[in-house]
């Protein structure tokens, strides 16, 4: 009989313990699932929150804002939907960009700097959308009138290359600029003929340039003394009897050694040239 009811006794001690251990548990469970629940709670406020800002600093035109708070968003959680505006805020940043560095180039009056970035503008941007069209135009013509003038210079200055590449960009932003397109074929017609003219092959063959009276004198006074011939620019030419003037190869009956005896060396050169040619030596 006392073992029996010792047994009892344990059986019912180690139920009160299960029962005890279960309610735990189950309190655990219960506060886990109600912290859990208020996280989630806490983080949807946060997210509908960030979410509220973006979309208030978006349509203020702040999109650097927009971005930055649903960024934060998302990294509570996922939705396609805020990810869709998100990058939306992501090309208009972009877009609000292109806008500003278009009106200082456009200011600096570099037209076709200002006409790039002005077609970089998307519809989504709201009124820079509108004024980026009208400046796109306005841009375009002021570029093309720039370079047609620089383009007419160049081919002034038979900077024919240079008036082309000026032609080229009126073309970029005007293909079918009037003048532009009447102008290239001209052009390139002059550059190619330029081109050809300076990569045409030259002729090694020097002219032989006429010999000048002294020459043929002092050629003559070596006639029967030295070599019949002259060296001018490091160029020597042969001299024959049809090289000298008429007046020297008429007869008059003296001979060249009698009449080069006359000369007197001691006197310079040109000296003795002008008493050979009074005395007009023969051959």
């Amino acid at each position: 009989m006392l073992d029996n009811e010792d047994i009892t006794t344990e059986e019912s001690t180690s139920i009160a313990n299960k029962r005890k251990w279960y309610i735990i548990v189950s309190i655990g469970v219960a506060l886990l699932i109600t912290i859990l629940i208020g996280e989630n709670y806490n983080n949807n406020k946060q997210f509908n929150t960030h979410v509220a800002l973006a979309e208030q600093y978006f349509n203020e035109d702040e999109p650097s804002k927009a971005i930055e708070n649903y960024e934060i968003a998302l990294g509570l959680k996922f939705d396609s939907t805020v990810q869709d505006k998100l990058d939306l805020s992501r090309k208009v940043e972009v877009s609000s960009s292109k806008y500003s560095q278009a009106i200082v180039f456009f200011n600096a009056k570099d037209y076709l700097s200002a006409y790039n970035n002005f077609k970089e503008v998307i519809p989504e941007d709201g009124e820079r959308y509108s004024l980026a069209q009208t400046k796109i135009i306005e841009s375009r013509r002021l570029c093309a009138d720039n370079q047609l003038a620089e383009a007419r210079q160049s081919f002034i200055d038979k900077d024919y290359l240079g008036a082309l590449s000026c032609i080229s960009v009126i073309l970029l932003v005007d293909g079918q600029n009037p003048e532009a397109v009447a102008l290239k074929p001209i052009y390139t017609e002059a550059w190619k003929q330029q081109r050809d003219a300076q990569y045409a092959p030259t002729s090694t063959v020097t002219p032989t340039p006429p010999l000048n009276t002294d020459e043929l004198i002092i050629s003559q006074l070596n006639w029967n003394n030295g070599p019949r011939s002259i060296t001018r620019n490091g160029i020597t030419y042969e001299i024959t009897r049809k090289s000298l003037p008429i007046d020297m190869r008429a007869g008059t009956g003296v001979s060249y050694e009698e009449e080069i005896s006359k000369i007197n060396y001691d006197l310079p050169l040109k000296k003795r040239v002008r008493t050979v040619i009074s005395s007009k030596v023969i051959y």
